[in-house]
């Protein structure tokens, strides 16, 4: 292969790779256009669960203090159980209480005052009057059942006043228990309010988790369009590695063929430096550069500086004017 068909060959392959790079600028443009995107939706995706985190941690706050005032409530709601289970005792003994009562009244036949009157009406009678015999002894019998019978009202008036009692014991329970009703509604409304502050701080987390997947599921539709491209220019690098291994050889016959032909045009020029040496006609610096490079000048260190500065100041004086060859 000659040097011109080395350069076209090297050429070819050099722009087989320059069209390669190309490929690889532009999927690299795609692919950054898609990575911002999918920093875009990385960003949102964070962000909708950082807060969806942090509301539910606000979330779980409203929970507690919701479970909180239930368990008040659960204490309560006991307390009040063992107050109505107070009340049905005290209530079963006023029923009992009564019968007793009633009972007793029954067998009294009268109230205690209503029985004492007739027994001090009949006592006077007994004593201060002159009655028959006959009269004496019914009156003083009717005076001894009407004690009895005094007897079992005042009983049943103590029963009474224990039914009384108990009456005066189950209002004041029923107070309480109304205390107690009342607190239980006032946490119930509180636990309520927490209860629905949870739900709508649950429901928005719901949203955000939601919107999170959806910038999510974006993010997973940039990566599966960007990882193409990637593959792409990874063929596309181990094509130009081809095409750069091809070249390499092709590169060192160039640079064979250029350190030739500088070899020869050294050659060359050292020629035409010594028969202007030999005819004394004027040296460039190149000229006497390479004169000395080969051996053909010697001079020691002074005379060669000197020679060196002499050279260096036609050489500022040639670059003015055209060289012209001197005798």
């Amino acid at each position: 292969m000659n040097e011109k068909e080395l350069k076209d060959h090297v050429n070819s392959l050099r722009h087989e790779i320059d069209v390669r790079d190309k490929q690889i600028k532009d999927l690299y443009r795609d692919v950054n256009i898609h990575k911002k995107d999918a920093d875009n939706w990385r960003a949102k995706r964070d962000e909708s669960t950082e807060k969806a985190n942090k509301m539910s941690e606000e979330a779980r706050l409203f929970t507690a203090n919701r479970d909180e005032l239930n368990q008040k409530i659960s204490g309560l709601k006991e307390k009040r159980s063992k107050l109505i289970n107070e009340i049905k005792e005290i209530t079963k003994s006023i029923r009992d209480s009564k019968n007793v009562r009633d009972e007793l009244n029954k067998a009294a036949g009268g109230t205690d005052q209503s029985l004492l009157g007739k027994y001090s009406g009949d006592l006077d009678v007994l004593l201060t009057r002159d009655i028959l015999l006959s009269e004496e002894i019914r009156i003083f019998d009717k005076i001894f059942e009407l004690s009895e019978r005094v007897e079992v009202a005042k009983k049943a008036d103590t029963v009474h006043q224990t039914i009384l009692s108990g009456y005066d014991q189950v209002q004041k329970l029923k107070t309480e228990l109304d205390k107690i009703h009342e607190e239980i509604q006032g946490i119930a409304k509180a636990s309520q309010e927490q209860h629905e502050e949870a739900m709508r701080v649950y429901k928005e987390v719901s949203r955000l988790r939601k919107e999170s997947d959806e910038f999510h599921k974006k993010l997973l539709e940039k990566y599966d369009a960007m990882n193409p491209l990637r593959d792409r220019v990874n063929e596309i690098r181990n094509e130009i590695k081809v095409y750069q291994e091809k070249l390499a050889p092709h590169l060192d016959d160039m640079e064979k063929i250029r350190s030739e032909r500088e070899d020869r045009k050294r050659d060359k020029d050292l020629t035409e430096a010594k028969e202007k040496l030999q005819t004394s006609k004027r040296l460039s610096i190149d000229d006497f550069r390479l004169l000395l490079e080969k051996g053909e000048i010697n001079l020691d260190k002074k005379e060669a500086e000197e020679t060196q500065e002499n050279n260096d100041a036609e050489d500022d004086v040639s670059e003015e004017c055209p060289e012209e060859e001197v005798a």
